[in-house]
């Protein structure tokens, strides 16, 4: 694959005052649409911060979607516009085994062997499985944003793959880091196992505390107000990246569980 150059799995480790760590989120301002995309900060830090770095000097301001293939990926971050240039550096690969090529997903891409990612990346339009642990993943289009990169991927496009219209990206600004506020409680609340096969629990805090499970459509697939520990069976949902959101009287919280 030629210049194919956390989803955030925020555990939430709440205790007494304190807020989980905030990870970035980016704003695509394309030709077709914005988009939000949380960046995985914690879990890829090298890669992140290059990201970012190349943000604030604005290096993606009116680059293309250069590549496009109908359910699979959009590519962009080329300065020259043919998946072909890059700015001459390059960061090492941050593999993480439950950061996945699930839909959706953001991974730089590589010139197609290990520490070899530079400026350019790419969405996944599906679950691409065959491409982890070859790629980093380092965000995920926030579960509410998805239609503007759906309507990239459905773009017409030549035998290259290169979009008939051009698709820009106006520019890419970071926001304020997206942090959980205030869930305050004396026990952590966490999400284990982490992948699962679609079974899985989550420790609450001891305060009624309402889940919601959404997935990547913004389609609430477990709902339940509960204390303590329970246990969430996702096994008759297809497999990706599901958001789980908890609200109870002292603040809200998100974080991402996988289903591989």
């Amino acid at each position: 694959m030629v210049k194919f150059y956390k989803i955030c799995l925020l555990t939430l480790c709440l205790s007494g005052m304190v807020t989980a760590d905030a990870q970035t989120i980016a704003t695509f301002y394309t030709t077709l649409g914005n988009f939000k995309v949380m960046l995985t900060d914690t879990l890829t830090p090298i890669t992140v911060d290059s990201f970012k770095a190349r943000v604030n000097r604005k290096f993606y301001d009116t680059l293309l979607f250069h590549r496009v293939v109908h359910n699979f990926v959009i590519q962009g971050g080329d300065p020259l516009g043919t998946g072909y240039g890059g700015t001459g550096t390059t960061i090492p690969d941050e593999i993480v085994p439950t950061l996945k090529n699930v839909k959706w997903s953001l991974a730089m891409a590589n010139e197609g062997t290990p520490n070899t990612g530079d400026c350019q990346f790419y969405f996944n339009l599906v679950n691409n499985s065959f491409l982890n642990g070859k790629y980093t993943v380092f965000g995920n289009i926030l579960n509410n944003d998805t239609t503007v990169a759906h309507n990239i991927g459905m773009v017409p496009t030549d035998a290259n793959d290169r979009p008939l219209t051009e698709v820009h990206m106006d520019s890419i600004r970071i926001d304020m880091p997206s942090s959980v506020p205030n869930v305050t409680h004396n026990v952590p609340s966490v999400i284990y196992p982490n992948p699962n096969n679609g079974v899985f629990s989550i420790d609450l805090p001891n305060i009624p505390t309402v889940v919601d499970i959404v997935n990547q459509t913004g389609q609430v697939v477990f709902k339940r107000e509960a204390r303590g520990t329970i246990q969430v069976d996702l096994r008759g949902q297809p497999s990706g990246l599901y958001w789980v959101q908890l609200r109870n009287e002292n603040g809200t919280a998100v974080s991402g569980v996988v289903v591989p």
